[in-house]
């Protein structure tokens, strides 16, 4: 969920059959072109949209077991992709229109005695942001990392709290008005350069995560085992250590992936008609 909610995912159903002593092989029913359908109507899911959906036939991975045992298999693969326009005027355009509001802070001159006001204004602004924020996660579920909308509300929630701090300190400090007028055009700049920033790396999200639409069972697998990779004890490289070597320890090594097996390369020992070279 790292790029919620540009997300897409890929919800998937495996039917493996592990019978050994019987040779067995899915395969499309042939005596019709519609051999399947998927009807989204029934759908129960309103957030998502199915942009498309694959089914796959075919053997297991043989890396993947420890007998280096194949299984017949189908795997079916629903390509869906979040409806983001809901948080983009829910949350997007509030948090947009919440730090706008802040600009007019400047308007409350602080020489005049309206510093306590505009602080006032500053800290319920803040805690208007901070609202927001629970609303986002009360959509989500507990996730150790933030999403791409987290790092926009926190953005907003720091900017305000930056006002608030600026104001705290002239109030405090009796700094000339200058300094003030300088910080606010500061303020609208950021809050321009950053909305720039943010259009076009939604963009770019949005692009990288349209991906997973025409990604295979492989490649969903290379890509999890990249970000995740599995960990192996060898057994060749064992240690000793404690109380005069009385314990023997191994230390786990990230699984280094082996290369994907391309059926369609060309084999160098044969010409274009499946012949070998004399």
């Amino acid at each position: 969920l790292q790029s919620f909610p540009f997300d897409c995912q890929d919800l998937s159903v495996i039917m493996r059959e592990n019978t050994r002593d019987i040779n067995i092989s899915f395969l499309p029913e042939m005596r019709k072109t519609t051999f399947g359908s998927i009807d989204p109507r029934y759908s129960v899911i309103d957030e998502w949209d199915m942009e498309s959906a694959r089914i796959e036939f075919g053997s297991s991975n043989a890396g993947s077991s420890r007998s280096s045992t194949t299984y017949p298999m189908i795997i079916l693969r629903l390509k869906m992709k979040r409806r983001w326009q809901v948080f983009m005027w829910n949350i997007v355009l509030i948090v947009l229109c919440v730090e706008c509001l802040a600009l007019t802070c400047f308007a409350l001159d602080i020489e005049a005695g309206e510093g306590a006001d505009r602080l006032g204004l500053s800290i319920t602004l803040v805690l208007t942001a901070v609202a927001f924020l629970h609303v986002v996660k009360s959509g989500l579920p507990n996730v150790p990392y933030f999403t791409f909308l987290d790092w926009y509300v926190y953005s907003g929630f720091l900017f305000l709290v930056a006002i608030m701090i600026e104001t705290a300190l002239l109030t405090a400090t009796g700094w000339e008005t200058t300094y003030d007028v300088a910080f606010m055009f500061i303020c609208i700049a950021y809050q321009i350069f950053y909305h720039i920033v943010f259009l076009f790396y939604s963009m770019k999200v949005r692009r990288d995560e349209t991906l997973k639409l025409v990604m295979d069972s492989d490649s969903i697998e290379a890509e999890v085992n990249l970000s995740r990779p599995a960990l192996v004890f060898d057994f060749t490289k064992g240690k000793r250590q404690g109380d005069d070597d009385r314990l023997l320890y191994f230390k786990a090594e990230a699984k280094v992936p082996k290369p994907m097996k391309n059926n369609h390369a060309p084999d160098p020992k044969k010409d274009g008609k499946g012949k070998e070279k004399k």
